[in-house]
């Protein structure tokens, strides 16, 4: 099987990446490496596509090093290890052809080739250690990061000085203390300006950056004690699937501000989740060494697939399905170009638009409107012949009887025969 066959892409903790082709009715291995020992230096921390055809895989590792797998060739194509900041490699991302880093000690920074032009930022100035560093899907300039006791910041590369938006912690408990920060995992919601964040105390919170408000629009609380690790946007912009350290994987609607769902089949924690953009695809990996795959819609465990080592990260192509054709016409759809929709008149457009909206705040597919039809009675039988909305008679009341006119007969009777 050609290595770039493989539609999901996992590492481990042993410093393996591991190639899977999932189809509808089987699933095939394979290990990319190029390692002389399995030491605890190479484990896997951090992955994310180099190119938008998704042909390489950049993977950060917790020796600082950073490597690219080019899935097309099969081989690893670069290595380089970093001089910045210390600790394990939290966070990777391509800008402009150049890669990003970002490490535990808060140091993140754009690797070009002339040392002039890269470009530094440490957004670990309060807290103890940065958690996760994510790039926004419209500008991909822009870097949220977050961490312990390090509350969200949204970064924009061209001014590098300050945080473009810095969140503020919610107000304290009912007992007047302080509530901890731990941000443990960030996800871009589609239109950009909207940010969650999950934490390791329980929570999942909404920002929006546009809206002049730093503290979060929203907050869900996710079971009791639930330290969250991972989060992801599905393909429904209203829910993100998040992931707990004892193996609990959670559905949250955020328009409703409460969970929905509770996916089965993990037994260890959850290490990262990722969701297809697209379709109700949702692939998880976790401590107990097993690749999951669910689909959102049905509820259904679809895949469970043992891959012999603890695992860290999976990513999952764009054209993923379980049926290898439909893989097919997508990437001849991708490299199409599409035409242009024809024009309509201002009133048509505004029709749609409106309907747009209301399809999209009741989530519900729009239904073609029937029109009732009347309910015929039934033709009844009587003696023979149809009778058509015959109805039943009425039946006869016996004659009322004027007890006067009895009692008056009784007296004449009575006094004639007196007399």
């Amino acid at each position: 099987m050609p290595r770039h066959c493989h539609n999901v892409y996992v590492g481990a903790e042993t410093g393996v990446l591991k190639g899977i082709n999932v189809t509808e009715g089987e699933v095939q291995t394979s290990n990319f490496h190029n390692l002389t020992a399995l030491e605890r230096e190479n484990e896997i921390c951090s992955m994310c596509w180099g190119d938008d055809e998704q042909r390489q895989v950049l993977l950060g590792l917790r020796s600082q090093q950073v490597k690219v797998y080019d899935t097309v060739q099969g081989t690893f194509t670069m290595s380089r290890q970093l001089s910045s900041g210390s600790g394990p490699v939290i966070g990777l991302a391509k800008h402009q052809g150049a890669v990003i880093t970002a490490v535990e000690s808060g140091i993140v920074t754009l690797w070009r080739y002339a040392e002039s032009e890269r470009v530094s930022v440490n957004a670990l100035t309060t807290g103890e250690k940065l958690c996760r560093m994510r790039q926004s899907p419209a500008d991909s300039a822009v870097l949220a990061t977050g961490g312990q006791e390090n509350d969200l910041q949204l970064w924009d590369l061209a001014r590098p000085e300050h945080p473009v938006f810095r969140a503020k912690n919610v107000r304290p408990d009912m007992l007047d203390l302080r509530v901890p920060v731990w941000v443990s995992d960030i996800t871009f919601l589609e239109d950009a300006r909207r940010v969650a964040t999950c934490h390791r105390h329980s929570v999942v919170r909404l920002y929006d950056t546009a809206s002049g408000q730093r503290r979060p629009v929203m907050s869900v609380t996710v079971g009791e004690d639930e330290p969250l690790t991972c989060l992801s946007r599905t393909h429904r912009d209203h829910q993100v699937l998040v992931g707990s350290g004892r193996g609990r994987l959670e559905l949250c609607d955020i328009r409703m501000g409460r969970t929905v769902l509770a996916l089965k089949g993990v037994a260890g924690g959850v290490r990262e989740v990722y969701c297809h953009p697209e379709r109700s695809y949702a692939a998880s990996v976790s401590l107990d060494r097993f690749l999951l795959l669910h689909d959102l819609d049905t509820k259904k465990l679809l895949h469970k697939v043992y891959l012999k080592s603890r695992l860290n990260c999976v990513l999952m192509r764009r054209n993923f399905s379980l049926n290898p054709e439909d893989a097919e016409e997508d990437e001849v759809e991708d490299a199409a170009v599409q035409p242009a929709p024809a024009s309509t008149g201002p009133e048509l457009e505004d029709e749609e638009d409106d309907l747009q909206i209301v399809e999209e705040f009741l989530d519900v597919p729009p239904e073609e409107t029937k029109k009732k039809k009347k309910r015929k009675l039934p033709k009844l039988k009587i003696s023979g012949e149809d009778v058509a909305d015959a109805s039943p008679k009425k039946p006869k009341l016996p004659k009322l009887v004027d007890m006067s006119k009895k009692k008056k007969k009784k007296k004449v009777k009575a006094g004639e025969s007196k007399g």
